[in-house]
């Protein structure tokens, strides 16, 4: 082949190149970025099924206005209405979090994207202008001035590389201003959702508030009602007398198989000792067995009013015995464990509203009424110190505050006696 067809052929190479280039459409290859919305989708079906339970409490409790057999359980749906609503606003609070989370991503995202095309965009620039300038004869140039047949064939994968490297530029330009698109329609989309979301909490915080206003009012309305209030202090009265009963004889019975436990864990450990068997197994009861040590600390730290002291007391015109102390603070106050234990009970009573009794062992125990919200549940082991539930007025109670027991042996003592603000 003499040189004239050589520079033919090499021209028709590099031009079938540039023609790649040039005609090919780009590559329609992008990848939208998989954002993952289980979370959000956790939450949303926890806010719908808050709200199919508040629908239901509703219903109840409009039923309980007008059948006077209903009557007596207005409190506990109020109670149990206003503890969903501050379910429900706790979770689209999380899910607000939640969307913020995703925006300061997406936004750092789109920001890196648009680096990263900035970027390409100057290598494309620099590209076009070396094209420009030069022309296509500078590549053909390349491969005339190889000095052997090896150089030329290297040369001229160098130059195909060179075009190939263009090419995958300006499809990875293409791309990437596409991703560009969708990340910015993906943080829109998050905005508008934590928009509405932020829009639905207002409507729910004023719900809420409505609930409380209504809470205080049938309060208020049985405190006028001078028969209605003796006659639910009297049901409320008999009702604290039996759960008094019932914890008395769940502590007893608690207090006598730990013993029994602890009876079979000497047995056994005097029987190995007698046998020389120093194994490892496992001697006893595998339940949790506290042990109280030192001294109770105060449930509602920040707060050391008592409203209403342990012992007798005129309640409404009244005798009555108090079987704790009642330290009042605001609607979702921290309550805390007065020391480590066992949580015995964690339910809803006439009486005591939400509330909870704790095993520290060694027959002392707890008890923490009226509370709001219990954060704890039957079973739970929990340190001293730890939040155990939230101030409130659940139950037989009129104002927010905490209704707080010491039991040793499964009767009450007076609580100043063993802890102090």
């Amino acid at each position: 082949m003499n040189k004239t067809n050589l520079f033919k052929a090499i021209t028709a190479c590099v031009m079938a190149f540039v023609m790649v280039i040039v005609i090919v459409p780009f590559a329609n290859n992008v990848h939208a970025i998989d954002t993952s919305k289980e979370a959000e989708k956790a939450l949303e079906d926890k806010i719908d099924t808050l709200q199919n339970e508040q629908a239901e409490l509703k219903k109840k409790l409009e039923a309980s206005k007008t059948n006077e057999a209903e009557q007596e359980k207005q409190k506990e749906y109020l109670d149990s209405l206003v503890l969903s609503t501050q379910n429900e606003i706790d979770a689209t609070k999380q899910l607000i979090e939640e969307y913020t989370l995703k925006i300061e991503q997406k936004t750092q995202e789109i920001a890196d994207l648009e680096q990263e095309i900035e970027d390409k965009y100057e290598i494309m620039v620099e590209r076009l202008r070396f094209t420009y300038e030069e022309g296509n004869a500078s590549y053909i140039e390349m491969v005339l001035e190889s000095e052997s047949f090896t150089d030329f064939l290297m040369t001229v994968e160098r130059v195909g590389s060179m075009l190939d490297f263009d090419r995958t530029l300006m499809h990875e330009l293409q791309a990437s201003l596409e991703s560009l698109e969708v990340e910015r329609a993906a943080l829109e989309e998050t905005k508008k959702a934590q928009e509405e979301t932020k829009n639905a909490l207002v409507v729910k915080e004023e719900d809420l508030q409505g609930q409380i206003d209504e809470t205080l009012a049938y309060i208020e309305k049985l405190q006028a009602d001078q028969d209605a209030l003796i006659a639910d202090y009297e049901k409320a009265k008999a009702a604290e007398e039996q759960a008094n009963n019932d914890i008395a004889a769940l502590l007893a019975q608690r207090a006598k198989e730990q013993a029994e436990a602890e009876a079979r864990a000497k047995a056994e450990a005097e029987a190995n000792k007698n046998n020389n068997n120093n194994s490892s197994g496992s001697s006893g009861n595998s339940n949790y067995t506290p042990k109280y040590g030192g001294k109770l600390i105060w449930p509602v730290p920040g707060y050391s009013r008592i409203s209403s002291y342990f012992g007798p007391r005129t309640l409404w015109g009244r005798y009555d015995y108090h079987l704790g102390i009642d330290i009042p603070a605001p609607s979702g106050t921290p309550i805390r464990a007065a020391a480590d234990g066992e949580v015995l009970v964690s339910t809803y009573h006439y009486s005591y509203g939400y509330y909870c009794l704790i095993d520290h062992g060694s027959g002392y125990a707890t008890l923490y009424a009226h509370n709001r919200r219990l954060l704890v549940s039957a079973g739970d082991v929990v340190k001293q110190g730890q939040q155990i539930s939230e101030m409130g007025t659940t139950g037989s109670s009129s104002g927010n505050h905490l209704h707080f027991e010491v039991r040793i042996n499964g009767k009450v003592q007076n609580p100043l006696n063993y802890v102090g603000p």
